[in-house]
């Protein structure tokens, strides 16, 4: 998937939730939160939903519109960064629900889990 496909992806969702792995470390905390930054500047609003995460990433920009979970049932698109397993994925189950994926990893061990990916 090209750029432009998944900015295609991006500008035709109305709900977006961006994911990452379990206990998330800086590179995953600061991926999620530049991809919402990103999705904020094309007008898009997205749910970062991270359930659990140390508190030493406060100082990061957007921290405090992080979510522990949501009440929508199904995204138009879930975005997963830094996550090369889906096992691993926290609340993956929105991950599997939404209409469209996009896994963005840098991870040689990504299985592949997604429907579209950008490496």
């Amino acid at each position: 998937m090209t750029l432009d496909e998944i900015l295609k992806e991006i500008k035709q969702a109305d709900t977006v939730a961006i994911l990452t792995h379990e206990s998330p470390d800086g590179d995953a905390m600061g991926s999620s939160l530049a991809v919402k930054l990103m999705l904020e500047e094309l007008g898009k609003q997205a749910d970062v939903i991270i359930p659990e995460y140390s508190r030493c990433f406060r100082f990061l920009p957007s921290i405090e519109q992080i979510k522990e979970d949501t009440f929508v049932s199904q995204y138009d698109l879930a975005i997963s960064v830094d996550c090369a397993n889906f096992k691993r994925l926290a609340k993956n189950e929105h991950f599997e629900n939404a209409k469209k994926t996009i896994v963005i990893d840098h991870h040689g061990s990504n299985n592949m889990y997604r429907r579209f990916k950008l490496c």
